[in-house]
């Protein structure tokens, strides 16, 4: 998400993960496109920023709910709140929780490169609130790269508004059943129906967001966290 966003012109952007390997994968495809987009590995519940750097956030790609614990999500939309300007703007894009159930798929696979793909088992938590996925990435000629398990939990519309209204965000506005189209006729899993989320922050400093003098900011996962900022907006 940080690479496209660089592609359309956004300037000074700031890709953050905890997944080494995604980054490392995300440096080496910016070099390859000489695009100027900085990366950094870490958590996103301590993210490494300093307080109001960011005029917008963007959570990309269903990367929201992969840690333990509910009140951990709790403590990212924290620091989310906590780098962004006053005025500042978050879009969150996860899966709508209640069509996963409706429409549970346990396996899926898909091409992610000319030679990588991913491979996914899922079951449902005992209590229904998570997805506990096995995600396995492999290469045609190098084999299996990496093996983990990881559990996403589930939201609805109601559900991330309640929790974006309790920890300081406003103007929660969303957008439910966005179908997800392969162009590739692949099995999308928790991907086939998404809840595009937008709130904002209200602080003193909000002159800062309004003049531009933020930064903008993504948090990409799919198993990790992961942040992409960038500062002075400019899109073509």
């Amino acid at each position: 998400h940080a690479l496209e966003l660089a592609r359309r012109g956004f300037l000074h952007i700031d890709g953050f993960a905890r997944s080494h390997y995604l980054i490392s994968r995300a440096r080496k495809s910016a070099l390859g496109e000489r695009l100027p987009v900085r990366f950094r590995e870490g958590d996103a519940r301590k993210l490494p920023y300093p307080d109001s750097s960011f005029d917008r956030v963007y959570i990309a790609g269903n990367s929201f709910g992969y840690f333990s614990e509910a009140q951990d999500d709790a403590a990212v939309l924290s620091e989310v709140r906590r780098v962004l300007a006053g005025g500042g703007r978050l879009l969150l894009d996860l899966s709508d929780g209640d069509w996963v159930r409706d429409n549970f798929e346990p396996r899926s696979w898909e091409w992610i490169s000319p030679k990588e793909y991913v491979c996914r088992e899922r079951q449902f938590s005992a209590d229904g609130q998570k997805v506990i996925s096995r995600e396995m990435v492999g290469h045609t000629e190098k084999g299996v790269l990496f093996d983990q398990v990881y559990a996403a939990r589930l939201y609805n519309r109601e559900a991330i508004t309640r929790l974006l209204e309790a920890n300081g965000f406003g103007g929660v506005t969303s957008a439910g059943d966005y179908e997800t189209k392969s162009q590739k006729n692949q099995d999308l899993g928790m991907m086939g129906q998404r809840i595009i989320v937008t709130a904002e922050v209200r602080k003193a400093d909000a002159s800062a967001a309004r003049n531009g003098n933020g930064q903008a900011a993504a948090l990409h996962s799919n198993g990790t966290s992961g942040l992409t900022g960038a500062s002075h907006m400019n899109g073509n």
